[in-house]
């Protein structure tokens, strides 16, 4: 049981006392295909592209993107919005209705995870995975603590997550593993079923975190 960590409660929760039955499990990464669009829009010298029908996501982040007017070895450095994220290089050119590729997109990586973000348990019970919306009725626990550089894998083992089972968190910091939210109904049934609490922060006043 962890109680009163000043990294975990202040991320995750404005309780003191959260009450969180914390495990640390492997955590397997899924791997993603390839997405690729055609309606691309760059600006020469400029690190911004833009897109209708992309539907950038916060785990975009990171990611290798190719296309016309991108630079090889380019990622996405971060997303704006649904239509619009910054490129870790500038475009060469201008130009619209532009093909570009999203690599490994859809992949729920432990590269891609953040403390907060649901989990599930594979078939065998013994790791757990990034949960998707998809995934409400079977949700298992919250991260609260990644791997660090002294988790280093070898052979067969894999990569540990710090994973909540029960205990109270700040509904606005728990996200599904695409770093989408807020939690559905289903999911947040789901939760609760598990002692698992999504609980509003208090804003201001004397109770605020």
């Amino acid at each position: 049981m962890i109680k009163d960590s000043v990294i975990f409660t202040n991320l995750l929760s404005w309780d003191d006392d959260p009450d969180w039955v914390v495990r640390r499990y492997p955590f397997t990464d899924v791997g993603g295909a390839n997405a690729t669009f055609t309606d691309g829009v760059t600006t020469a010298a400029s690190p911004t592209l833009t897109s209708a029908t992309a539907a950038f996501v916060a785990n975009d982040a990171g990611k290798s993107i190719t296309g016309t007017n991108i630079p090889p070895g380019t990622t996405i450095l971060s997303v704006q919005s649904a239509t619009s994220v910054t490129l870790s290089q500038n475009a060469t050119a201008s130009g619209s209705a532009l093909s570009f590729t999203i690599v490994g997109r859809g992949g729920i990586l432990a590269a891609s995870m953040k403390p907060g973000y649901l989990v599930k348990f594979d078939a065998t019970a013994a790791n757990v995975l990034g949960a998707l919306g998809a995934d409400d009725a079977v949700l298992s626990g919250v991260i609260v603590d990644l791997p660090d550089n002294t988790d280093t894998p070898t052979a067969g083992n894999a990569k540990t997550m710090a994973v909540a089972f029960e205990g109270s968190f700040d509904k606005n910091q728990i996200k599904y593993a695409d770093g989408s939210s807020p939690i559905s109904v289903a999911g947040v049934t789901r939760l609760r079923g598990l002692a698992i609490f999504l609980d509003p922060a208090t804003p201001a006043g004397p109770w605020a975190p």
